[in-house]
């Protein structure tokens, strides 16, 4: 992270995730890491991790096991959640030196039937952290919620950001994202997330974030993708299991796009030993992330749509993020299977028919002039790829 300048960049917090756990101490109670993956343990990681300037965030689940539970690494391996033991596996973190949470939500049942409720577990481990004294990004992995077929909540279950902001840093506002276009309604894939993300990121707040799940661009040191089994599969071209690399340059590049315009935390899912020319100009576009970084930390959303077609979904979206300094990020997104040249009118970020607004192209680092009334791409956006622009309210005012 550091000799690729991703910590110089602003990524500054190498995660771990599921299946580090090794069980709990029947003495003490606390959690110990799998001795064969950690034999050094997680304090002696994280002391290593700070030494690079880096933080260290690890995972557990607030629920009676996490998600990999008799699945995976080892067939029918158990190991612990967190239910139950909150306060003393929040102090187990700080005392390793840990600076992030992510807490997951996959093992509600209680042996009597019973379930656990989020809404009193997240605040309740998140008490827990406080209470440690030491400063702890909070992530709420909690989607369950969400009907990822329609894009809205289950009935019975309020939204997430309808009473997640005073506990967590960032949650989930999506099902788990994964390497591949796909289509609007195959599960996990790239086209069916954006149109999840349209209309959620707006809640965003400074200091509570929609989390879109890990961000995937590729690679070079990944498991290569393969043709999708003959009964189908993993949407996209690769069956489960396999991340990368399986979209194109665009479609990276529209990935990252939407998580910036959204505001999401940017989760890198790669191996960064063997980082791509194409990964670094994304992952290092420095206006892009300018944009993420902006000061007003406001999350973006979809504000107007075209191509549309009956009952199936629309073709281009138009979605804008506000700026600090009198300015929106603008994206216009190529959800088609042809190049096209896209525009949008200015009344859909508030302006009148004669409005003349200085436009800047992020992706390329241009500015491209004064529009008056609307805005068209100079160039025909790629299929399934995004032109990013920087719009100032001000006319003149470029740069």
């Amino acid at each position: 992270m550091v000799e690729e300048g991703l910590q110089a960049a602003g990524y500054t917090m190498l995660a771990i995730d599921d299946c580090w756990v090794g069980g709990r101490n029947e003495t003490t109670q606390e959690l110990y890491p799998d001795p064969e993956r950690f034999p050094h343990g997680i304090a002696s990681l994280a002391d290593y991790v700070h030494a690079k300037g880096l933080k260290l965030s690890i995972y557990t689940d607030v629920t009676t096991a996490p998600c990999i539970h008799g699945q995976y690494p080892r067939e029918n391996e158990t190991v612990p959640g967190s239910f139950g033991f909150y306060e003393r596996d929040a102090q187990t973190f700080a005392n390793w030196g840990i600076d992030g949470v992510k807490a997951d939500f996959c093992h509600a049942q209680l042996p009597n039937g019973s379930l656990i409720d989020p809404q009193v577990a997240y605040p309740a481990f998140a008490r827990a952290l406080n209470k440690t004294g030491r400063p702890i990004y909070f992530e709420a992995c909690y989607d369950r919620w969400l009907n990822t077929t329609s894009g809205k909540p289950k009935a019975g279950f309020p939204p997430v950001w309808d009473w997640i902001h005073p506990y967590a840093n960032s949650y989930r506002v999506t099902d788990d994202h994964h390497d591949a276009f796909g289509n609007t309604h195959a599960k996990n894939s790239l086209a069916a997330e954006i149109e999840l993300n349209a209309n959620v990121a707006e809640h965003s707040r400074p200091g509570s974030f929609g989390d879109f799940d890990f961000l995937t661009t590729g690679g070079q040191g990944c498991v290569p993708a393969k043709p999708p089994p003959a009964n189908g599969g993993y949407p996209g071209g690769g069956p489960a299991g396999v991340r990368c690399p399986n979209m194109t340059a665009a479609e990276y590049r529209t990935a990252f796009s939407i998580w910036v315009l959204g505001a999401s935390p940017l989760m890198i899912d790669a191996d960064i030993r063997n980082m791509s020319d194409t990964q670094r100009q994304i992952l290092l576009h420095p206006e892009m992330l300018d944009l993420h970084h902006d000061p007003a930390a406001r999350g973006g959303s979809r504000v107007g749509v075209g191509g549309c077609n009956g009952a199936t979904l629309c073709d281009t979206h138009v979605w804008a993020k506000p700026l600090a300094g009198n300015a929106t990020a603008v994206g216009l997104y190529n959800g088609g299977h042809s190049a096209a040249h896209l525009s949008f009118a200015f009344s859909l970020l508030g302006h009148g028919a004669e409005s003349r607004l200085a436009v800047r192209d992020v992706w390329g680092q241009e500015d491209l002039g004064l529009s008056v009334g609307q805005f068209r791409t100079r160039q025909a956006v790629e299929p399934h790829g995004t032109a990013v622009l920087k719009i100032f309210h001000s006319a003149g005012c470029v740069g």
